[in-house]
């Protein structure tokens, strides 16, 4: 049975056996993540201003001083009458290639910015269930 996150002007459903380890911020952006089983995550940003490409870029640079031999590819997507930009990754971790995804789109008055990233073996299983994570936000969410 899913789960439902409703904080922050954001409402969508999850996996219930999936970890919530959400940022508890007074001020935007706000941020809450989520862990697989399987050791992957799902991590959203919500600020309250910021261009979708501009934030999305910043956050490549951020995964690029972290992982300095990462792959990454543009990509763009509509989904639910949403324009979204972002980024296809791929780099190594210890003795693990991880694939992420960074996407960003306007959502009401508001810009996501959200990172999902997982094993190469275990993302093709979590990249549907990433994908409807962001489709029940679309679907779902409100702004407070």
């Amino acid at each position: 049975m899913p789960r439902t996150y409703d904080q922050h002007g954001i409402r969508f459903l999850y996996p219930d056996n999936w970890q919530v380890t959400d940022e508890q911020s007074l001020e935007p952006p706000y941020s809450v993540g989520l862990q697989t089983p399987q050791g992957g995550m799902w991590v959203l940003q919500i600020h309250e201003q910021g261009e979708p490409l501009e934030l999305a870029g910043e956050a490549l640079s951020t995964m690029r001083t972290e992982y300095a031999e990462l792959e990454a590819d543009s990509i763009t997507e509509r989904l639910e009458d949403h324009d979204i930009i972002g980024f296809e990754m791929r780099f190594y971790y210890l003795d693990f290639v991880v694939m992420a995804r960074i996407l960003s789109l306007r959502h009401r008055d508001r810009t996501l910015v959200l990172l999902c990233q997982a094993e190469d073996r275990d993302y093709d299983a979590l990249a549907p269930v990433f994908h409807a994570m962001l489709v029940s936000i679309l679907r779902n969410g409100r702004h407070s």
